[in-house]
């Protein structure tokens, strides 16, 4: 079983069991948006108190909560806008959407290497090593 198999399994397991599911589904679902059932609450409270015990406990330190959703001038500053690219390439048979170079970084290139190539070469290279729909 596969690692994309295995988080399939486990997210439609979760969303049976009401832990949690993309949010708006009924109208179609928005990327990145989940909404937390009574028991997915439960589990993200107390990942997050683990995850204070084990960091904040003892040192003095604060805890910054900020908003998520930022206005594009942000991104501007900080050069997203500018230089962050993310290609994607959508299977003609199956329709998944997958990362250019994250099907690199599979087929063998390191990380290092993905980043500096082109959109071009990104496609090139796919082609180059036939890489295929996982």
């Amino acid at each position: 079983m596969t690692h994309k198999d295995k988080y399939e399994l486990v997210s439609e397991l979760a969303r049976r069991r009401g832990f949690f599911w993309p949010s708006f589904e009924i109208y179609g679902g928005v990327g990145g948006y989940i909404s937390y059932g009574p028991l997915g609450i439960l589990l993200k409270e107390r990942i997050i108190e683990k995850f204070r015990r084990f960091y904040l406990s003892g040192i003095n330190a604060i805890e910054v909560d900020s908003p998520i959703i930022m206005p594009g001038k942000v991104f501007e500053a900080s050069g997203h806008v500018e230089h962050f690219r993310e290609p994607m390439m959508e299977c003609s048979k199956c329709g998944r959407k997958f990362r250019l170079d994250h099907l690199l970084r599979d087929a063998g290139m390191s990380d290092t290497e993905a980043e500096k190539l082109s959109l071009q070469e990104m496609v090139e290279e796919i082609e180059r090593r036939d890489i295929r729909c996982p």
